[in-house]
């Protein structure tokens, strides 16, 4: 193999590198995206839960466009279809 063909090979094997840590890396953003959003979601189901138990007609009012939204957000990262039954 020749010198050149050398550096070839070399600079694609360094491209693939850098494509493949690339790729790493987004999929860990989008990893992190989806538990940032289930622990968000987690956080409005509970706070709503308790607004029921509590009979807090006002607040579950004020709370649940936001679950529905986060919700939506959620599934939506998840690669889940998103089904609205309200």
């Amino acid at each position: 193999m020749s010198p050149a063909e050398t550096q070839r090979l070399r600079r694609i094997q360094q491209e693939r590198e850098r494509y493949r840590i690339a790729q790493a890396e987004q999929k860990e953003l989008e990893r992190a995206e989806r538990v940032n959003a289930c622990a968000e979601l987690h956080a409005a189901e509970t706070i709503y839960r308790e607004a029921i138990k509590e009979h807090d007609v006002e607040f579950m009012a004020e709370l649940l466009p936001r679950v529905r939204q986060l919700e939506e957000r959620y599934y939506r990262l998840a690669g889940f279809e998103v089904h609205h039954e309200w």
